[in-house]
C-alpha cells in the first residue's frame, strides 16, 4: 500500500472527535472513505456512513466482507466502556486479521502514568485509569492477533502523521504527539484565542488525585525518525493564522 494511491479505508467510531478528524482527512488525501459508529449525528458529512456496533463481532466481520477495505483504522473507544474500547478492538482486529485487511488502532497517552521523563515506543504500558487500562487491553491483544498491525499513540489528532503511517505498512507502535509538553489547560488555552474566545473564562483544574496527574509525554524521536510528515507542536498549528499569534 503507497500512500500515494487511492485506498478503500474504514475508520470505526467515525463520528467522535478523532474520528470525524481523520475521515476529514483522508478525504483530502483522496482516499476512498467510510465511517461506521453506533449512531450518526445529524451533522457528520465527513464521509459515507453506515451503523456498526464494534462490540458486534459477526456485525464487525460481516461488513469488513462485504466493504473489502484496503485498510481499517480502529477509532472506536469510549470511556468507562470496556466492551467498546477493549472488546471491540478485539473484534476488528479478529475480523482484519482473518481477512488479511491492513489495519491501524488509534491509541493514547493515557496508557502511562504520569511521570517527566518522556515514554518511549518500547515501553510497557502502565496505565492508572479505566480508560487507559482499556486501551491498553486492546494494544496488547491487537498486537497478539496481528502482528502486522500499527498501533499509534497520540495526545493530539495529528492527521497527516497518522495517514502516512496508515498507508506505509509500518507495523507496531508508534508515538505521534508534538515536541512541546502541554497540559490540558494550556492547550484549552490556545484552542480559544484561535476561536477568538476569552481565555480567561477557562479555569485550570487538575485531572487525577495529585498535582500532575495528566502530565504524560510521549517520545516521538523513534517514530519522527521515520516519517517524511513533520510532528508540530500545537502551539505552531494553533496560532497560524491568528492575528498576534
Amino acid at each position: 500500500m503507497d500512500g500515494g494511491d487511492v485506498v478503500r479505508v474504514l475508520i470505526t467510531g467515525a463520528t467522535g472527535t478523532l474520528g470525524s478528524a481523520l475521515c476529514s482527512a483522508g478525504r483530502r488525501f483522496g482516499h476512498d472513505m467510510l465511517g461506521v459508529s453506533r449512531t450518526k449525528p445529524p451533522g457528520f458529512k465527513e464521509c459515507e456512513w453506515r451503523p456498526l456496533d464494534v462490540r458486534d463481532g459477526e456485525s464487525v466481520d460481516r461488513l469488513i466482507a462485504e466493504v473489502r477495505p484496503d485498510l481499517v483504522i480502529n477509532s472506536a473507544a469510549v470511556v468507562g466502556d470496556w466492551k467498546v474500547t477493549a472488546g471491540g478492538a478485539v473484534n476488528v482486529a479478529v475480523a482484519c486479521a482473518e481477512r488479511g485487511v491492513r489495519q491501524l488502532l488509534m491509541s493514547t497517552d493515557a496508557v502511562f502514568v504520569s511521570r517527566d521523563e518522556g515514554y518511549r515506543e518500547e515501553e510497557p504500558p502502565s496505565p492508572v485509569t479505566p480508560y487507559g487500562a482499556a486501551k491498553a487491553a486492546a494494544e496488547t491483544a491487537v498486537s497478539a492477533i496481528d502482528p502486522g498491525a500499527a498501533i499509534v499513540r497520540t495526545s493530539l489528532i495529528v492527521g497527516g502523521a497518522v495517514w502516512e503511517i496508515a498507508t506505509s505498512g509500518r507495523s507496531g507502535v508508534h508515538h505521534v504527539a508534538g515536541p512541546e509538553s502541554l497540559s490540558q489547560y494550556e492547550l484549552a488555552v490556545l484552542i480559544a484565542r484561535r476561536d477568538g474566545l476569552d481565555p480567561h473564562r477557562l479555569a485550570p483544574v487538575l485531572r487525577g488525585a495529585r498535582p500532575g496527574a495528566a502530565v504524560i509525554r510521549l517520545d516521538c524521536t523513534q517514530t519522527q525518525t521515520a516519517l517524511r510528515t513533520t510532528l508540530r507542536g500545537a502551539s505552531e498549528f494553533l496560532t497560524e493564522g491568528v492575528a498576534g499569534g
